[in-house]
This record gives structure tokens, sequence and C-alpha cells, in this order.
């Protein structure tokens, strides 16, 4: 490996140095007499030196204003620190003294595109090839246009955009033929590769870039921010914290990136400094404001949790056992995703940590009860959802995963969790497995029975809360609940208080969704009201009120066995959860049983 770094390192050399020497030796054969002060600004520019450069290029002028190449030097500089009409003064001098001077069409070009006339660019480009078809700047500025109308081409038919991929590939490689010693044109490899998912291959180029020494800002941010993307977080806090792109606002973003590269490195106090230095270079940046005041809330809600006896357990690594603690507290107040960020950190450090991976298959069960579901995000994650028969306690997380690949309990599914729901083992989890398997088949009366004979005695505190949070991701509110209110009647908290009223607000939640219903079924709106109870039940199947006024609305629309199926579900809840005032009494019904089935 150290060998074929080294000769990487060799050939970048000698390519730098042939160009270099090739140039020099041009120079000389066309009896240029101010060889001196023209390589040395290109030396001082090179070296970062910008503004010295720019002096002893602007006193060559004075003395020798008929010096081509120094008006080129200088209008290059100008370029780059984007003053447009210096540079644009300067070519037009310099096409004065040589109108065919390939250069003077290549810089042109690269002006165009600095400021914003890619068309132009391109025209001039092309034009310059035309006189010299080894300019390698006319080949760079080619592929940086064709590769920004990708990236700024958002309704691109995708054989277009992989069109002009290519074409910006091909001339980013011509470019880099030309001039190998050019880290520009391994920067523009390196996007292309970003784009296409070709990780390890841009990360050949950001080495590449990185051996040849560059000083260009921009440069440095782009490999900062890419080393970011790759998950190369030291490179990253390396680059961006250059003081070319750490002291300028032009660069605020920076910031930015090492603020999330130091949240996900569990450096909270770097993370804060970060996110508040972008602010101070843009105080309307809305993404940066918000990630500081959740950092801070995490950082508040952290302390809390830190020394509770009841929610930690300190069987964990301190850090880990902290992020899965506060990342379980934003899944049950529905913040997923900044509970996804919390357990993909921890497993980033512990791909197998077995919290985290729970955490993450109940995330995406809590996403497909509210109604949505991120695929993007869920196939980045998949790799955490394998079948592991190790370990109990993800046996129903991974079968509520699957779950959510359609509206309703598959066979295959539901065979699954009847397999689980039969186990006989008296082993503590596996009990709560087998009553957490009845209750999302709707055997709620077998669920209940099993956790009030079998589960709850034998546990700790710790574990008393675990099942709680369990409970409440199957969204069997009451169970969870209960448990809770004894922890209360122990300890009280200010955690478990919370927790208690998200409870109430889900209850209330699933009211205003059957309210809603309602008001449909009462515009004979049957379809929307019927889509509105499932919505309640979903986020509640133990609210009885849903069920009946479900019945009622399957009833309308002519399936008479399922609403007769909801009525019985009703009376069942109402025995095993009575209320003081039932709804419906057991005449009322007899009598609307008997009424469907005429």
């Amino acid at each position: 490996m150290k060998y074929i770094q080294l000769r990487k390192t060799l050939i970048i050399l000698l390519a730098a140095f042939l160009f270099n020497a090739g140039f020099y030796l041009e120079v000389k054969a066309s009896g240029s007499t101010n060889h001196d002060s023209v390589e040395l600004a290109r030396d001082l520019a090179n070296s970062g030196k910008i503004n010295e450069a720019e002096t002893v290029l602007t006193n060559e002028i004075k003395t020798r204003p008929k010096n081509t190449r120094a008006y080129l030097e200088l209008a290059e500089i100008y370029i780059s620190k984007n003053q447009l009409s210096k540079a644009k003064s300067l070519l037009n001098k310099a096409f004065k003294l040589e109108p065919n001077n390939p250069k003077i069409f290549s810089l042109t070009a690269g002006l165009f595109y600095k400021n914003s006339q890619l068309d132009q660019a391109e025209q001039v480009a092309r034009k310059t090839l035309g006189i010299d078809p080894t300019d390698s700047n006319s080949y760079l500025i080619l592929g940086k246009i064709y590769l920004d109308r990708v990236e700024n081409g958002k309704y691109l038919p995708s054989s277009k955009a992989d069109s002009l991929k290519k074409e910006s590939y091909r001339n980013f490689k011509l470019a880099s033929k030309y001039n190998p010693a050019s880290a520009d044109t391994h920067i523009g490899l390196a996007k292309v590769y970003l784009s296409e998912g070709q990780d390890s291959k841009a990360l050949d180029e950001l080495l590449i870039s990185e051996e040849l020494g560059f000083t260009n800002p921009e440069i440095l941010y782009f490999i900062g921010e890419s080393y970011y993307q790759l998950g190369k977080y030291e490179k990253a806090i390396k680059f961006l914290k250059k003081p070319a792109v750490y002291n300028s606002g032009k660069y605020h973003k920076a910031h930015f990136i090492l603020a999330n590269i130091y949240e996900k490195l569990g450096d909270t106090n770097n993370a804060v400094k970060e996110y508040s230095a972008t602010l101070g270079y843009k105080p309307d940046d809305v993404e940066a404001r918000v990630r500081l005041d959740q950092l801070k809330e995490n950082i508040d809600i952290a302390a809390k949790l830190e020394n509770n006896s009841v929610l930690v357990n300190n069987t964990e690594e301190k850090s880990v056992e902290t992020l899965n603690t506060l990342a379980d507290y934003y899944l049950i107040m529905d913040k997923l995703p900044q509970a996804r960020d919390l357990y993909r950190q921890v497993l980033q450090k512990d791909s197998g940590n077995l919290r985290a991976r729970v955490g993450l298959c109940e995330l995406y069960y809590a996403q497909w009860v509210l109604g949505y579901f991120n695929s993007k995000t869920y196939y980045s994650d998949k790799l955490y959802f394998e079948d592991d028969l190790d370990y109990a306690q993800l046996v129903i997380p991974l079968v509520k995963v699957k779950m959510t690949s359609s509206q309703e309990i598959s066979p295959p599914i539901k065979q699954e969790l009847v397999e689980i729901s039969g186990n006989t083992d008296q082993n503590s989890q596996i009990m709560i497995n087998v009553s957490r398997a009845a209750f999302l088949l709707g055997n709620y009366k077998m669920s209940k029975k099993i956790l009030d004979t079998f589960v709850i005695q034998k546990l700790s505190d710790y574990e008393k809360y675990e099942l709680a949070k369990s409970l409440f991701l199957d969204r069997n509110l009451y169970e969870a609940k209960t448990l809770l209110k004894v922890l209360q009647s122990n300890q009280s908290d200010e955690i478990i208080n919370s927790i208690l009223n998200r409870i109430e607000e889900k209850i209330r939640l699933s009211k205003n969704l059957v309210y809603e219903g309602m008001e449909f079924y009462k515009k004979k709106n049957y379809q929307d009201a019927i889509f509105k109870y499932k919505q309640a039940i979903k986020e509640f199947p133990l609210y009885k009120s849903a069920h009946i006024q479900y019945a009622r609305a399957l009833y309308k629309v002519g399936n008479k066995n399922k609403a007769i199926e909801e009525i019985d579900l009703y009376q069942l809840l109402e025995n095993i959860y009575p209320s003081e005032k039932p709804e419906l009494s057991l005449k009322d019904i007899e009598k609307l049983k008997e009424s469907w089935k005429r």
C-alpha cells in the first residue's frame, strides 16, 4: 500500500515537473526576456501569495507594457479573485498585442464562466480548442459547464443528464491529460465520481488533489466538503479549518459542515461553537438556527437523562447510552429526524448496537403509523434491519419494519406474528414478545393477560420503563400509561411526566380524527369518514369510539360483515377496559347487529 502511494506521488511530481519544464522551454524558445518576473509572480501565486504576485505583475506591465504574458497572468489572478472587470480590461489589452494568442481566448472563456455566462463560455472554449487542441483550461471549463448543467437542471431527463455527465467526464480527463498537475481537473473528476456514487474513485482524485499542494480556497472548501460527504471527518476538518476557508465569510457553510461533523463525533461544545459561527456570518441561516436550538435542547435533555437511575441502564459506554436514551425520547415525541440522527451516530460507532437497531426499526414503524414513509433513508438504513435470531429484543421490531411495506398486515407477516404469539417459553423477554405479537394481531385480551400474569411483577424499574416505551410504540397506550404511572408513583420524574403527557396527546389526536370522520359521515361522505376512522385506530387501536364509528361507516358502504366485526371488537374492548358510561350497552349492541343482519 505504501509503495502504491509513493508511486502515485512520484508520478504526480514528475508530471508537474515535465509540464512546467515544457512551459519553461517554450518561453526560452520564444526568446522571451521577461521570464524572471512572470515566473516569480506565478511561483508566488502558486504558494498562496496572491497580493505579492499581483504587485510583481503590475510593476512588470508598467516597466514592459508590451509583455503579453504579464497581462495574461494578472488577468488570471483577477478572474480567480472574481474581479472580472479588471480581468476583462487586461484581456482586451493583450488581444491588441497578440490577437491570435489562444490563451487570451482560454482566459476569456474562464471569465465568462465566472460570470455565469455558460453559453458564451462554452462557445469561446470551443473556439480556443480549434486554435490549440491541447489547451487544458478550455477542457476544464467545458467539463465544469456540463457538470453545472446537470446540477442545476432539476427537471432534466435522465438520458440528458447522463449525456452531460459523460461529456463533463471526457473533458476533465482531457484537461488532466494536458495538465496533470492541475488540482482543478482532479476536483472536477471527483465531482463527477461523487455524482455517480463512485466514492472510491472520487477519493482517489481528492487524494491526488491534496498531494498537489494547492492553496485556492474554493478548492480547499470543496475537498473538505467532499471528505465530509465520504465520511472522512478528520480530513474534512483539516481542509475546512484552513485559514483561507475558515476565516472567510464567503465560505460560511464550512462552519455549518464542521458543526455537523462535531455533532456526529459527539463533540457538542465545538458543534455549538460552529453553528454560532455560521450564524455570525449569516444571521438568517434558518437551518443553522434550527440545528443550534435543537442541539441546545439535546444538551439540556441529556443532562436530565444522564443521572436518571430509572431511564439509564449504564451497561453501555456513557456517551452511547446517553445518545440512545435521547434518541428514544425523541422517537416517543415523534421528532423522528432527530431520533434517526442520534441512532445513526451510535451505529457509526458500533454497527451492531442492539438498542440503536431496535430504535431505527421502531422509527420506521412510527413513520408508517403517522402516514408517511421516507424510502430514501430506509434504504440507507436497511443494513441494520437484517434478521438476527440471537437477540429476542429485535424480534418484534423487525416484524414491525416488515409491516411498513403495505397498508394492512400481509398474510406472511400475520403468520409470523401468530408463530411468535404461540411461544410458550417462560423467559420474560419471550413473554413480552408474545404479548406484543398478540396486540399487533388484535388479540388484546391475550396481550393484557400475559402482561398482567407473567411479566410485570418480574421486572426492575428500568425494565418496566423499557417495556412501557415498547408498548407506547406499539400504540398500546393504556398499558404503557399504567406502567408509567407505577414508575411515577415510585419516583417523580420530568421525563416520565412528559411521556405520560405524550400519551394523552395521542389519545386526543385519535379523538380529533374520529370527530373529523363524523363530520364527513354527516355529509354522507363515507369513504373519507372511513379513512379518518382507520387513521384513529392505527394511532390508538384501543380507542373504543373509533371502532363504533368505523362500524357504522362500513355498514353504510355495504360491508356488513366487517361492520359487525368492529362492533364485536368494541364489545371486547369494553369488557377488557370497562367505561363508567359505555357508549353502547349490550342491548344497544345486539339491536344494532340484528338490524345490520337483515
